[in-house]
């Protein structure tokens, strides 16, 4: 049987290689979604090209505005400044108990257990595991009905399209191999001052190795619920609005900055190449399914990860 330790590596290793590999060949730009590079002689077909591959970020002139639905943008604002608050409380708190002075108590030996207990990793939580899944699809079910019920905006107009699907996951999978290294480098970069307490609950479950209906559960929000709900909310509503008013390149950046911020300004520094990547793809692309294929694998691949590495821990303390 093989070790969970040995299986963490080469997982992660394959991840990477795949990264370093796609940078290395395409760098980042229009080819490593299929595109084909605006590499003619003839202007007009360069441009065309250019056109077609969604290299243009126009950076001076906001685009014509479009009647997006007051009324999802104002949820989406309400909604995102809401999560920024409540992890912005979460952040101060956990600032608040590293700067505390640690007061020295001497217990007795008989006492060990209870501080060990305190020290372990959070156990199994079905109310917040429910409590993710109800949020989520509520979020995807609401947003979407507040989006286009009103007829005033079509799916094909913010990039809901099912034609072509293989290709637009295609595209995903590319992007989320693309955002391993940067992801990597920023993680190492930052290991510093991000801790256990800050981390995703999910990720704080998956040391206890939880058994198999919730860590199901987790996995299928993670990889399936979240990424739906979550470039609902980002990608197409919140960076389509910002780009119809502002454009394309300010969008993605300020997306991306919102968007690791609600996860937490710790753990959502790594987030950024991945936010960027998603928002890059979704304005050359303008695929919902692309950007949700990228980041449901990067979560799936994130948790895996961790789990992986918990069951290693616990082999080897064992």
């Amino acid at each position: 049987m093989l070790d969970a330790t040995f299986l963490t590596g080469v997982l992660f290793s394959a991840l990477l290689t795949a990264s370093g590999l796609s940078w290395l060949r395409w760098g980042f730009g229009p080819q490593q979604f299929g595109c084909p590079a605006p590499l003619s002689s003839e202007p007009e077909l360069a441009e065309t090209l250019s056109e077609a591959a969604g290299t243009e970020l126009p950076t001076s002139e906001p685009v014509e505005r479009k009647p997006w639905p007051p009324l999802a943008i104002f949820a989406v604002l309400f909604w995102v400044a809401f999560m920024a608050l409540e992890q912005t409380a979460v952040d101060v708190l956990a600032l608040a108990k590293e700067t505390t002075p640690a007061v020295k108590i001497e217990t007795p030996v008989t006492d060990g257990a209870n501080g060990a207990k305190e020290n372990s990793p959070k156990s199994i939580d079905t109310s917040t595991i429910i409590g993710s899944m109800i949020m989520g699809c509520g979020i995807f079910v609401g947003l979407g009905l507040l989006l286009f019920a009103s007829g005033r905006l079509r799916p094909e107009e913010v990039g809901i399209d099912a034609n072509d699907w293989p290709t637009q996951i295609a595209w995903g999978q590319q992007a989320f191999i693309a955002s391993i290294v940067p992801t990597f480098a920023l993680i190492l970069a930052t290991v510093w001052f991000r801790h256990r307490e800050t981390q995703h609950p999910f990720l704080q479950m998956l040391a206890t190795a939880p058994e198999q209906v919730p860590l199901l559960m987790m996995f299928f929000i993670a990889a399936v619920v979240a990424p739906l709900s979550e470039e609902l909310v980002f990608r197409v509503t919140l960076q389509g609005w910002l780009t119809e008013r502002w454009h394309a390149r300010g969008a993605i950046i300020a997306t991306a900055l919102i968007f690791a911020f609600v996860h937490g300004w710790r753990d959502g520094i790594a987030l950024i190449p991945l936010a960027l990547i998603l928002g890059y793809l979704y304005h050359a692309r303008r695929s919902y399914l692309a950007v949700v294929t990228a980041h449901g694998m990067f979560n799936a691949a994130n948790m895996a990860l961790a789990l992986l590495s918990a069951m290693g821990s616990s082999s080897t303390s064992g």
